[in-house]
Order: C-alpha cells, then sequence, then structure tokens
C-alpha cells in the first residue's frame, strides 16, 4: 500500500479511537453510597432538624460532596435516622422509628462549587432500591445554579411502592420532568433528593445514576407513573458482593 494511503488509513484509525475515547458516557454514577469509610449518619429525636456535610467523594460521589438533611415533622415515638456506607455498608439506610414522620433529603453540588453536568445525551435517573416497607415518595430537583434554588429548575415527584427484592430499579425519564425558566439537561450545577413516606417508614437505597441504557422491552413493567425494570447492569454487579437481606427494625 503506497505510503500516503497508509497515513491515511491511521489517521482513520486514530480519529475513531480518539471519537470513542471521548464518546458522550451512558452512565454517571450520582451516589454508590461508598464513602466514607466508617459512615455519614445523621439522626433526629424530636421535631427539629439534623445535617451533615461529607466532601472527600471520589468517582462513585457526584461532585465529591453529598449533603445530608434529616427533618422530622411529626414525632410521637422514637428517633428517625439516614445513614451512607455507615452500619450498613454501601448503602443508603433511612429509618423512622414507631410515631416518627421526617424527610431525608440528599444534595449534590461539588460542595458549593457547581456540577457542571451535560445530561443531554442521556436519558433517564435510576434509583436501585434494596427495600422499602410502605409507599414512600421521591421528590427529585435538578438546578441549573449551585445553590437549589433560581428560575431554571426540572422537577419530578412520584411514588415509590413497598419492595422486597434487592437492586430494583425505578427510572425517572428526563421527559416526565417538569421544567422551567429556561432548564435543559445540558448545564445542571446542583441536584436535591427528597424522601418521605408514612409514620415509621423504612427504605434502603443501593445507589443513584444517570443513564441511557434502555432496557429491553420485555423487561419493562408500569408502576406508579414509574418503571420496574430487568436492569442488570454492570452497575448492579460492581457491588453484588456487598448486598445482603436487610433487617430494618427502627432505631430506639
Amino acid at each position: 500500500m503506497p505510503r500516503r494511503s497508509t497515513a491515511l488509513v491511521s489517521l482513520a484509525i486514530l480519529a475513531a479511537l480518539s471519537a470513542r475515547a471521548y464518546a458522550a458516557p451512558t452512565t454517571i454514577i450520582i451516589d454508590d453510597f461508598d464513602v466514607p469509610n466508617g459512615g455519614q449518619t445523621i439522626s433526629q429525636d424530636g421535631i427539629g432538624t439534623n445535617s451533615s456535610l461529607y466532601n472527600l467523594g471520589g468517582a462513585e460521589l457526584l461532585g465529591g460532596s453529598r449533603f445530608m438533611s434529616l427533618a422530622v415533622t411529626a414525632d410521637a415515638g422514637s428517633i428517625a435516622i439516614g445513614s451512607s456506607n455507615g452500619s450498613v455498608v454501601d448503602k443508603l439506610v433511612y429509618e423512622n422509628g414507631s410515631g416518627v414522620f421526617s424527610i431525608l433529603q440528599l444534595s449534590y453540588n461539588a460542595n458549593g462549587v457547581g456540577l457542571a453536568q451535560d445530561w443531554s445525551s442521556l436519558a433517564r435517573m435510576a434509583f436501585m432500591v434494596d427495600s422499602a416497607d410502605q409507599n414512600g415518595t421521591l421528590i427529585i430537583e435538578l438546578f441549573q445554579n449551585a445553590q437549589y434554588n433560581g428560575l431554571s429548575f426540572a422537577t419530578h415527584t412520584t411514588a415509590i411502592p413497598p419492595i422486597s427484592t434487592l437492586s430494583t430499579p425505578f427510572l425517572v425519564p428526563f421527559a416526565d420532568f417538569a421544567t422551567a425558566g429556561g432548564f435543559d439537561f445540558s448545564n445542571i450545577g446542583s441536584i436535591r433528593i427528597s424522601i418521605e413516606g408514612p409514620e415509621a417508614y423504612d427504605m434502603v437505597v443501593h445507589s443513584i445514576i444517570a443513564t441511557n441504557d434502555v432496557p429491553e422491552a420485555s423487561t419493562v413493567v408500569p408502576l406508579a407513573g414509574m418503571a420496574v425494570v430487568g436492569f442488570g447492569t454492570w452497575f448492579v454487579r460492581r457491588k453484588a458482593s456487598a448486598k445482603s437481606p436487610l433487617s430494618l427494625a427502627p432505631t430506639a
């Protein structure tokens, strides 16, 4: 082959490899609750709010920081607790004692710097839920700025039914979000996720991701405005060894 042709072929191969190397990701980890070692745990006994900031994360935590807030709204019993990678490794554990109503919030904004995330090539968020003992509510808020506020935002609220199967995925399509202020998914500065339920509500979350993976149509089952799918991807396998059935007795 002439040298010119060989050079052109080499350039074409390099271009193809470069395009593959810089292709938009199909999955972004928001939080797989692997950090911090030893746990980030907050609790609230009685009506009021407690919070905690963790700011030493790596690739398993979007933006490197996680802010947790636990607000008890009604209390006629024992304590509420939220724990990431604490007593149960590599999970978010949310427990309400008997007679307790609360709201657990997870917030991500790179500790005030802003996430600068472009999710325009992605299609949905996925919440891998290990267990939920009652019907609960999940509220997702995406903001263009870093302060969880402003005119440019997207929101989605949905129900989470009782769950007893490990790593059950709930997909939240971006098309289902209500947007305002010209928000688009190419410029995400901060994320806030709220979980709440009835009295004594308990829930365990395995991980949260943004993804473009498309499940097989035959495995999708509509459920309460979301979809439960056979989403047995690399992400589930990555942490499978850490997952085991849980006992979620309320913390006294």
